[in-house]
C-alpha cells in the first residue's frame, strides 16, 4: 500500500532527523569542551594564553579537513579504530570492577535491582541503571 510506505518513510525521516539533531548538539557541546580543555591545558603547561573559542574553531577546521579529504573506505577504517578504542576504554573501566566483585555474578543476575514486588521500590532501584545505560547508548 502506497500510504503505508509514505507513512514509514515519514517515520524513518523523522527518526533520522532527531538523531542528526541530537548528534549535532553533542558535537557542539564537545567542541566547546575541547576549546575549554585546550585553553586550560595550554595555559597550565606552557603559560600560553589562547582563547578557548580559537581552539574550538581550530578543532572544527581540523575535523572538517579530515572528513573532507578522506575516502569512504578510509573514513570507515578511522571509525572502526575509534569504535575499537571506545570498547577498549569501556572494558578498561568494566573489567577491573568485575575482578573485585564481592557478590557472585549469579546472585547479581538472579537478584537484580528492579525485580522487587513493590513497584515503587523497584523503580527507584532500577532508575540509575536505566539512566546510565541511556548515557552509554548515546555514546555508541
Amino acid at each position: 500500500d502506497d500510504n503505508t510506505s509514505t507513512s514509514a518513510d515519514l517515520s524513518a525521516n523523522l527518526i533520522s532527523g532527531i538523531s542528526v539533531m541530537v548528534n549535532a548538539l553533542v558535537l557542539a557541546f564537545n567542541t566547546a569542551k575541547v576549546g575549554d580543555f585546550g585553553a586550560e591545558t595550554l595555559s597550565s603547561s606552557s603559560g600560553m594564553a589562547l582563547p578557548a573559542e580559537a581552539i574550538s574553531i581550530a578543532w572544527v577546521v581540523a575535523c572538517v579537513a579530515l572528513v573532507g579529504t578522506q575516502t569512504f573506505t578510509s573514513l570507515s577504517t578511522i571509525t572502526s579504530v575509534l569504535v575499537f578504542g571506545l570498547f577498549a576504554s569501556f572494558a578498561g573501566l568494566l573489567l577491573p570492577g568485575l575482578a573485585h566483585l564481592t557478590t557472585s555474578p549469579m546472585d547479581l543476575l538472579l537478584h537484580t535491582p528492579g525485580t522487587s514486588p513493590d513497584v515503587w521500590a523497584s523503580a527507584c532501584q532500577l532508575a540509575p541503571i536505566v539512566l546510565m545505560s541511556l548515557v552509554y547508548q548515546n555514546i555508541v
